[in-house]
């Protein structure tokens, strides 16, 4: 007896709570426009060693429930309580759900066009045939591959529930598991990664202020009058209007940038680190990526240049005491006299780990991506902060909250001379990403800012 679709439904939205959106109505309502392709538009999922996540694995678990009352596929609810089955099908849900969740979240397709463009990703593609290499992988988590009959099953008992729809292999178009077989996800199975944050450029996207403190439980609490909101709302209307890209070509690029950030655009939002005053600095989907892969952002399909200011928090530093820096430091901020040059980069990070971290001298030799073999990293830190003895009240772990607002206000100037100027931009917290030809005006601006700000 098939138990009616609702009840399956119900359990869904039990479990993410009653304040539901459809995926279209919050793509909507960000400025994402989202509509199903009447063309192949695949991500093709050549990766088989796919990360164990929680929402992952959190929405396999209620596509599992849904399964159990209302597919009257026997094999499959056969296989999904036997002890040598179970681990072939949550493994091959949440390579499904996996991949959807990186097919939808706001990237381009790795495959070019004929002409150079690439296409938004929408739809998964696999083959699932016989020799196919999906059903040989041993992932070591699941201890198992995956099982080519059960993955069938899965496909078509979701399909049946509306919870897929499956465009037939172009080489066997009437078969079902054709070569390959391109899977997109209906509205009800969009809507419940979304809300579980397996698609990750929704989220919660539309309920987070713009402007908030994180408080020390976690919490958020929205931060009134902010300076910044009125910039931000103009800014975030101009990013909406423009095209970002971030064009990678593999997959591991993916996996390092989602390892990092959200590479999935977003508002831009001032966050203040537990009080007013403290931090205040900007973050949105690309600030986590690492900079070689920011250098291939492009705005309406045109490059863009990121710039930065010098040795940003220690001339903050300096202004915070009433100084000049340029009247203390000759030459490099970050080298000491007589040092040498090829150990600028340990020099550097102790002295600015040394406003963010109790002990700076740990922190840069656990970073592996710092050379540290045989230096005296104590000396080293005594050479550095003598070289700016004039900002030593600034020597502790609490001082990047000041000094990072200091930052955040020349940010604010800096985006508000943009809006004025109809200039899309991105801060990167002290450096700033906009179209290549307005590398000069943006220079202009970054400069007027810090003058402005005194």
């Amino acid at each position: 007896m098939k138990i009616d679709s609702l009840k399956g439904n119900n359990i869904i939205k039990q479990k993410i709570g009653s304040k539901t959106k459809s995926f279209l109505e919050l793509s909507k309502s960000i400025g994402m426009e989202v509509s199903v392709p009447n063309k192949y538009n695949r991500w093709h999922c050549s990766e088989l060693n796919i990360p164990i996540t929680d929402p992952v694995v959190e929405a396999r678990s209620m596509l599992i429930e849904v399964l159990k009352l209302e597919s009257t596929n026997d094999l499959l609810l056969k296989n999904m309580r036997t002890a040598a089955s179970k681990p072939e099908v949550d493994y091959f849900i949440d390579y499904l759900l996996y991949h959807m969740g990186l097919a939808f979240s706001r990237i381009t397709n790795v495959t070019k066009n004929t002409d150079g463009s690439r296409n938004r990703v929408e739809f998964i593609s696999m083959t699932i045939g016989n020799t196919a290499r999906t059903f040989k992988h041993m992932h070591p988590h699941y201890q198992c591959t995956m099982a080519r009959e059960s993955a069938k099953r899965v496909i078509h008992a979701l399909e049946e529930l509306d919870y897929v729809a499956i465009h037939l292999g172009t080489k066997h178009p009437t078969v079902k598991h054709g070569t390959p077989t391109s899977i997109g996800p209906m509205t009800k199975l969009l809507d419940l990664l979304v809300q579980l944050g397996v698609i990750t450029n929704i989220g919660n996207e539309t309920k987070t202020p713009l402007v908030y403190t994180k408080l020390e439980s976690g919490e958020v609490e929205e931060v009134a009058n902010d300076e910044s909101e009125s910039i931000l709302v103009m800014q975030n209307t101009m990013i909406a209007g423009t095209d970002i890209e971030l064009p990678l070509n593999t997959y591991d690029e993916y996996v390092d940038c989602y390892s990092k950030a959200y590479v999935s655009g977003g508002l831009i939002r001032r966050i203040y680190s537990k009080e007013l005053d403290q931090s205040g600095r900007f973050y949105h989907g690309y600030s986590g990526c690492p900079s070689r892969y920011r250098k291939m952002i492009t705005f309406d399909g045109e490059p863009t240049i990121e710039l930065d200011y010098q040795a940003s928090q220690v001339n903050v530093a300096y202004s915070l005491n009433g100084l000049d820096a340029q009247n203390y430091n000759d030459g490099d901020p970050y080298l000491p006299i007589n040092a040498d040059p090829k150990h600028r980069s340990v020099h550097k990070a102790l002295l600015i780990r040394s406003f963010t971290i109790a002990n700076p001298i740990r922190s840069v030799k656990d970073d592996k991506d710092i050379k540290t073999n045989g230096l005296n990293l104590t000396e080293m830190l005594d050479q550095i902060w003598q070289m700016h003895r004039y900002i030593s009240n600034h020597r502790h772990k609490e001082a990047y909250k000041t000094v990072a607002f200091e930052e955040s206000r020349v940010a604010v100037k800096v985006i508000e001379l943009c809006n004025e100027q109809g200039i899309t931009v991105l801060p990167i917290h002290d450096s700033m990403i906009v179209k290549k030809q307005h590398k000069q005006t943006l220079k202009d601006m970054m400069v007027k800012a810090y003058e402005v700000l005194g």
